[in-house]
């Protein structure tokens, strides 16, 4: 019932739902980097992605050390726009055929998901949860934040099998990218209502 009254605790739980969708889309980027017409071999998309796993400390404590200097909805709130935007151009390259420019969208988006990961739990601080409830709202969170695991990745199965090569990627990351937006509102919501509280 407590949690039941802090709105807070359900925007944390939105963002991180949005947030890990971003995650679990970096999976399909190896698959795209060699479906998509780029000319890469399944060598240099591994290549590519191994790179993009590195980003991890990068991205974390990069995001971090932003979080600290301007807040940390104010950086999780432009991660997200970002991470949508780069999943847009990566959905629109394969008609430009750029494959620099893909590079380089796909290692954005993974920095941003890597900075989105270490950022969204440290909202958490701000939302006024009492601490002997800490625990069960982590509980709950977790459980509607993590819950894109137990059906995106049979999503991104339907959209492939149906819509083979390509075109399958792009919806995916089309889907994932409203997501991010829609977490990024998420993000703003809870911003709004948090400088309403330091106000009041």
């Amino acid at each position: 019932k407590a949690l039941l009254r802090i709105p807070e605790v359900w925007l944390v739980a939105a963002i991180i739902f949005c947030g890990y969708h971003v995650f679990l889309a970096t999976y399909s980027f190896s698959g795209y980097l060699q479906e998509g017409g780029f000319g890469l071999s399944a060598a240099a998309a591994g290549f590519i992605v191994t790179v993009k796993l590195w980003l991890r400390p990068v991205g974390g404590i990069g995001g971090g050390f932003l979080g600290d200097r301007f807040s940390n909805t104010r950086v999780l709130f432009w991660s997200l726009v970002l991470a949508a935007a780069s999943l847009v151009g990566m959905i629109a390259l394969p008609g430009i055929g750029s494959s620099p420019i893909l590079i380089g969208l796909l290692l954005l988006a993974g920095l941003l998901t890597y900075a989105i990961r270490g950022l969204y739990w440290a909202i958490l601080d701000e939302c006024g949860v009492p601490p002997e409830i800490t625990g069960l709202a982590i509980g709950i969170i977790s459980l509607v934040g993590y819950a894109p695991d137990t059906y995106l990745p049979i999503v991104n199965g339907i959209i492939v099998d149906r819509y083979p090569g390509i075109a399958g990627y792009q919806i995916y990351f089309g889907y994932v990218a409203v997501i991010c937006v829609l977490g990024a509102l998420a993000t703003a919501g809870l911003m709004i209502r948090l400088k309403r509280k330091a106000a009041a």
